[in-house]
C-alpha cells in the first residue's frame, strides 16, 4: 500500500514547490489502513510515526530567499524517499515532514537523514530533527492523525533545543507533561484568583553568625487535579504565553501581604527576594507595579529583593538594562539568579552592578577540589568588585563548612531547609533555634561581608559590642599565627579576648576605640606568650555602640621579613624597661620553681631558679621584708589569696607596697607587682618591683595631700594636733 501512496499519479501539489507526495489527507488515511493491516494480519505494529521539523528555518529563507527555501524543501523531501524507500511519505506544511517508517531500523534512518541534511541546510542554527512513536497496539478510537501531529511531533520538540541529539521517541511522560502544559494554560487564571498558588518559603542563613538573614520565595501550584506541579512545568508555559509576569506580580503581592501581616503582629521579619523573569520588563511597567504593591502595603524597599538570572541578561534586552537601573535608583536590591550557568557571566559582571551573586549550585555538584578551586576565586572576585555572595544548593556540613571558610556570606539549601509554606517554615527554623537577625546585624554583618579572608594575609574578621571583643572569622594564615603563641584555635582566642583577669584586654579595648574614633588602619605591638606580636586594625562598620573590624595579626619575632630588624628593636626596648625594675621574677607554676630574671639583692641573682615557690617566698619575707609588713605580704602572695585578688582587679594584676630591707641596712618602700600570665599552662606569674615613685619628687607633700583629697581623704585623719606634716613624710 506504502508503493502505491508514493507513486500516485495524481500525487498533491504541495506550495509553492513541485514533487510527488501524497497529500495530508490521501497520507493520513494510507497510514491508517496500513496501520489497520498489520494489527488485523498478526496483531503487531511493524510501522510507527516519525515527524520531521526543519529547526529554525526562517532563518534560511531570510538568508537565501523564499524561491531557495522552496528547493530547499524539495531537496529534504527527496532526501527522506532515499532513505525511507517505498515508505508512505507527506509533507505537513510549514518546515514539517512525516514518514511511517519501519520500526525495526527507524533510529539508523533518521540519524543517517538528518545527518546528511546538515549539508543542505549549511547552518548549526538550522537542523533537521526528528521524533519517533512506537506502536504496541492499535485500538478502534486511535487518531492516526494524533499518533503524527502530537505524539510524534512533542517528541522531535524535545531535542529542537539540544545540539547533541537529532531526535527523540515518544515516551508517556512526554504525553503527561504536554497535558499538564495544557492544564496550565486552561486553569492558570482560576489558580490565581483561588490562591491554588502558593507561596513557599526558604530560609537564607548568613555564614558569619548563622541567623536567618532572608529567605526567598518560590511558588508552588497545588493543583486539585494534579496534586503539587513543579515550577519546572508551569513557569516555562506562562513566560511561553507571555503570561509570566501575572505569577511575578502575584507573589510579590503575597509576600508584602504576609510581610504586613507579620509585622502587625510584632514578629520579627527578615526580607524576602522574588525571582523575576526577562519577559516581565517587557510585559508590563515593573517597577510602578512593585512600587504600588509596597505603598499598599506600606513596606520598604529594603524587605523586598529582586532576583534576576543571568539567562535573562544575555539577549542584551534595553527594557531589562533600564528596569534594573530604575530599580538600583530606587535603592532595591537585584541579584544575579544562578550565576555561573549562561555563557557570559563575566560580561554580565561588566555591564551590569548587582548587589548580590547567587552561585549556581552546578557548583557544588560534585563537590570536588576543582570545584572548591572555582568557587574560591568567584568569591575573592566579587569581594573585590564590592559584590555579596550567597551559594544555593547547599546540602551537607561539609559544603557549609567550606563556603564558609572561603568566606562566602549566605548559604542556601537543603542543609538549611527545604522550601515551606510560610508558618511550617516558621515552626521548622524555630525547632533548630534559628534566629533572625536584626536590622542592626544586617547592617554590621553585609559589610562584614565583604571582607576578603581567602587570601594569603593573616585576616581576621572582629566584632565589637563596646563591652566584649569576639573574633567572628579568621583564616588559616591569622590561625598560624596564633597558634605560634600557643593559642590552639579561635575559640580559644575569643576566651582570652572576654576574660576579665586577661591582661591585654584593656590595652586591646583603647586600641581598637582609636581605630573606630579615627577611621582608619591602626597599628600595635605588643608582646604574648614571649613573641612579639603587631596587629594592623581598620573599623569597616559601625552602628551605635557595636562594630565591625578587619584585623590583620603578624607574628614579627618568626616573621623572616622583619624579625631582624624589629626583634633587635624590641630587645633593646625591653632590656632598657627590666633595668627600670629593682627586681623581676617569674614563678613556674607547673614545675613549681622561682626564676631570678633581674636581681634584688646578692644573695638573689639573675639566672638562679629556686625550687618550691611557698618556701622561697617566706623565705625571702623572713629576710628582707619589713616586720610589720611581713604577714601582709605572706598573705598577698599566698596562691589562692593571690589569684583572687588578680581575678578581682579584672586586668589580672596584683600591686603592693612593702618595705624592704637594703644593702645599707635600711628599709625602702618598694611596690611588689605581679601578673597572671592567662595564657601559660600552670597561670605562671610575672612579678616586677619598682621604687616609691614619691621618694624622689621635691614637692611629695603636696601632691601626697592632693591625692588625699581626690581619695575623699582629710588630712586631720592622719596628723594629729598641732604635728608638722615634715615630721610624718
Amino acid at each position: 500500500m506504502e508503493h502505491t501512496a508514493n507513486k500516485n499519479p495524481a500525487a498533491h501539489t504541495q506550495g509553492r514547490y513541485h514533487t510527488i507526495l501524497p497529500s495530508m489527507q490521501e497520507f493520513f488515511h494510507s497510514a491508517k489502513e496500513q496501520l489497520e493491516q498489520e494489527w488485523t494480519s498478526c496483531h503487531m505494529l511493524k510501522s510507527g510515526p516519525v515527524f520531521f521539523n526543519i529547526t529554525n528555518f526562517h532563518l534560511y529563507n531570510a538568508a537565501y530567499g523564499i524561491e531557495s527555501g522552496d528547493q530547499c524543501l524539495r531537496q529534504i523531501a527527496a532526501l527522506l524517499q532515499k532513505y525511507f524507500p517505498d515508505r508512505l511519505i507527506t509533507h505537513l506544511g510549514a518546515d514539517h515532514f512525516a514518514v511511517l517508517a519501519d520500526a525495526a531500523d527507524v533510529k539508523i534512518r533518521v540519524e543517517a537523514v538528518c545527518h546528511e541534511a546538515r549539508f543542505l541546510l549549511t547552518s548549526p542554527n538550522i537542523e533537521l530533527k526528528a521524533g519517533i512513536r512506537y506502536l504496541t497496539k492499535l485500538s478502534p478510537d486511535t487518531s492516526v492523525h494524533f499518533l503524527f501531529d502530537n505524539d510524534a511531533a512533542l517528541a522531535c520538540h524535545s531535542v529542537k533545543q539540544d545540539a547533541t541529539r537529532h531526535f527523540a521517541v515518544y515516551t508517556e511522560e512526554m504525553g503527561r507533561l504536554h497535558r499538564l502544559r495544557n492544564y496550565v494554560l486552561e486553569n492558570f487564571e482560576t489558580a490565581l484568583q483561588n490562591e491554588y498558588i502558593k507561596i513557599y518559603y526558604q530560609p537564607v542563613i548568613r555564614s558569619l553568625n548563622g541567623k536567618i538573614c532572608g529567605a526567598e520565595a518560590l511558588a508552588r501550584w497545588e493543583a486539585p487535579e494534579h496534586g503539587l506541579l513543579s515550577p519546572d512545568i508551569f513557569i516555562p508555559v506562562l513566560e511561553e504565553a507571555n503570561l509570566i509576569h501575572q505569577l511575578d506580580l502575584y507573589m510579590v503581592r503575597g509576600v508584602a501581604k504576609r510581610l504586613r501581616f507579620l509585622m502587625d503582629q510584632d514578629t520579627p521579619v527578615c526580607p524576602v527576594s522574588v525571582n523575576l523573569s526577562r519577559l516581565d520588563f517587557q510585559l508590563t511597567d515593573l517597577a510602578s507595579d512593585i512600587e504600588s504593591i509596597l505603598k499598599r502595603y506600606g513596606l520598604p524597599r529594603c524587605l523586598i529583593h529582586l532576583e534576576i538570572t543571568e539567562n535573562a541578561l544575555t539577549a542584551q534586552n534595553q527594557s531589562i538594562k533600564k528596569g534594573i537601573r530604575e530599580f538600583q535608583l530606587m535603592q532595591y536590591q537585584v541579584w544575579l539568579d544562578d550565576f555561573g550557568s549562561g555563557y557570559s557571566s563575566l560580561n554580565v559582571l561588566k555591564d551590569f552592578h548587582f548587589h548580590t551573586l547567587k552561585l549556581d549550585m552546578a557548583f557544588l555538584r560534585p563537590f570536588t577540589k576543582k570545584s572548591r578551586t572555582i568557587l574560591t576565586a568567584i568569591i575573592r572576585m566579587a569581594k573585590e568588585l564590592g559584590i555579596h555572595t550567597l551559594a544555593e544548593g547547599v546540602e551537607t556540613k561539609e559544603q557549609a563548612d567550606f563556603l564558609r571558610g572561603i568566606g562566602c556570606e549566605k548559604m542556601q539549601g537543603y542543609y538549611f531547609g527545604r522550601p515551606l509554606p510560610e508558618e511550617e517554615s516558621h515552626e521548622r527554623c524555630h525547632d533548630q533555634s534559628l534566629k533572625i537577625e536584626t536590622e542592626e546585624e544586617d547592617t554590621l554583618f553585609s559589610q562584614a561581608g565583604l571582607i576578603d579572608i581567602s587570601r594569603a594575609l593573616p585576616v581576621a574578621i572582629v566584632y565589637d559590642d563596646n563591652e566584649n571583643i569576639r573574633i567572628l572569622q579568621c583564616n588559616s594564615a591569622y590561625l598560624k599565627t596564633l597558634n605560634s603563641i600557643g593559642t590552639k584555635n579561635l575559640s580559644d582566642s575569643n576566651y582570652f579576648l572576654s576574660a576579665p583577669d586577661f591582661p591585654m584586654r584593656h590595652k586591646f579595648r583603647r586600641f581598637i576605640n582609636k581605630a573606630k574614633q579615627s577611621g582608619q588602619s591602626e597599628s600595635m605591638t605588643y608582646v604574648d606568650n614571649g613573641q612579639y606580636l603587631r596587629v594592623n586594625l581598620k573599623t569597616i562598620a559601625q552602628v551605635g555602640q557595636k562594630a565591625i573590624h578587619r584585623a590583620e595579626l603578624y607574628n614579627i619575632s618568626i616573621d623572616e621579613a622583619v624579625k631582624d630588624r624589629e626583634s633587635r628593636r624590641f630587645d633593646q626596648i625591653v632590656r632598657n624597661i627590666i633595668l627600670t625594675f629593682e627586681g623581676l621574677w617569674y614563678l613556674d607554676m607547673q614545675y613549681d620553681t622561682l626564676d631570678i630574671i633581674e636581681s634584688v639583692s646578692p644573695q638573689y641573682k639573675a639566672g638562679m631558679s629556686i625550687p618550691h615557690i611557698d618556701e622561697a617566698l617566706s623565705v625571702f619575707a623572713s629576710r628582707y621584708i619589713h616586720p610589720s609588713d611581713r604577714q601582709r605580704f605572706q598573705e598577698l602572695f599566698k596562691k589562692d589569696n593571690f589569684y583572687e585578688a588578680a581575678s578581682d582587679s579584672h586586668c589580672s594584676e596584683v600591686s603592693a607596697p612593702f618595705r624592704m630591707l637594703r644593702t645599707n641596712g635600711s628599709f625602702d618602700w618598694l611596690f611588689f607587682t605581679g601578673i597572671v600570665m592567662v595564657k601559660s599552662p600552670a597561670k605562671d606569674v610575672l612579678i616586677y618591683l619598682t621604687k616609691n615613685p614619691l621618694d624622689h619628687l621635691p614637692d611629695r607633700q603636696q601632691l601626697i595631700l592632693e591625692m588625699l583629697k581626690s581619695y575623699g581623704m582629710e588630712q586631720n585623719l592622719f596628723t594629729p594636733p598641732d604635728s608638722g606634716l615634715q615630721h610624718v613624710f
